[in-house]
């Protein structure tokens, strides 16, 4: 099997200007998920698709091979990753006849992941046979603590039990839940194209990442969380 990993990135983010080229602790914000992408050992390619020139020559300089420019039209806001990944996957099988079965994703937004998380990832979509993986990390604040205004009180948007008070519960008595990171995301190239989605509900594996480096940035704040972790890495 040929696997694939695409890293995407645009110019356009309105949370963040110019975010992926931003500079987090000496480097590129995209150079970050490169570095690491590169060490992977089961990844047979790795590409950038982007339709803006200085994220191209910023990846280029960082060891990443950009084989194409991506359309304008794939890179708003209203383009989803799925439309991005066949575009990537169409365009090498006509530049040079490659196809990969495997298709990995890598959001330059999730900087702090590792290559050993890439390719455990990888190796436990192999073994388990789902049609797509993704990362999770456990969430601390359980969603039946989560409430919408009902006019003049509060209504609960998640019923843990019938006539149970949760605010007479301690966090510790819900059970674990767990909610997507974005680090790392698997799926079958035919399933990719025939389905159009990243990730099938109804048959998607996981890896388990609790790791307390991760975090994904959106927002000018998570940069500035993002800077903290980058410096404590720095110090290990």
């Amino acid at each position: 099997m040929k696997i694939l990993g695409v890293i995407p990135a645009r110019a356009g983010s309105k949370g963040v200007p110019q975010k992926n080229t931003r500079m987090l602790s000496g480097k590129p914000l995209l150079a970050w998920t490169i570095d690491e992408a590169k060490k992977s050992k089961l990844i047979d390619r790795l590409i950038l698709s982007t339709e803006d020139e200085k994220i191209a020559e910023v990846g280029k300089s960082f060891g990443v091979d950009v084989p194409f420019e991506r359309p304008r039209e794939l890179a708003d806001d209203k383009t989803h990753t799925p439309e991005i990944l066949i575009h990537a996957v169409n365009e090498l099988q006509k530049i040079e006849g490659t196809v990969y079965d495997i298709i990995v994703l890598l959001q330059p937004t999730v900087p702090f992941r590792r290559f050993e998380h890439i390719d455990k990832a990888i190796k436990k979509y192999l073994s388990d046979e789902f049609d797509s993986l993704i990362t999770v990390t456990k969430q601390d604040y359980p969603p039946w603590w989560m409430f919408k205004l009902d006019k003049k009180k509060l209504s609960a948007v998640f019923e843990f039990k019938t006539s149970c008070n949760v605010f007479n519960m301690e966090r510790q008595e819900f059970p674990s839940i767990y909610k997507p990171n974005g680090s790392v995301y698997v799926t079958k190239t035919s399933l990719l194209k025939k389905n159009k989605q990243l990730v099938n509900p109804e048959s998607c594996g996981y890896l388990i990442v609790n790791d307390e480096f991760q975090v994904n940035i959106d927002t000018p704040l998570d940069f500035e969380v993002a800077e903290v972790i980058a410096k404590r890495i720095s110090r290990l």
